[in-house]
């Protein structure tokens, strides 16, 4: 490593040796962070209303002996839980 006696500053070895421009990438970095948690989390409760409701019509129908209905909304269920479990199973390593 090179040290002062070499005639580099400590600053020169920093990433952004200006403290403003350091402060701006921090808060871009920060909101593109917040935007895209934002984006998964409504996607996230959206599927999440869809199979609750799904399982709703399921129970409504099921009461109400409309049993091609509930056949239908319990069909979707188990496809969207098998669907996130065969998901989460993939992104897992083998080895």
């Amino acid at each position: 490593m090179k040290s002062k006696r070499d005639g580099i500053k400590s600053s020169d070895w920093k990433k952004h040796s200006n403290k403003e421009q350091s402060r701006t990438h921090n808060k871009k970095v920060r909101k593109a962070g917040q935007k895209e948690a934002k984006i998964q989390s409504s996607e996230e409760d959206s599927e999440e209303y869809n199979q609750k409701n799904n399982i709703l019509q399921f129970i409504k129908g099921v009461n109400d002996g409309n049993y091609a209905q509930s056949h239908k909304y319990l069909s979707d269920v188990v496809t969207a839980k098998v669907t996130q479990r065969i998901a989460a199973a993939a992104e897992k390593p083998l080895f």
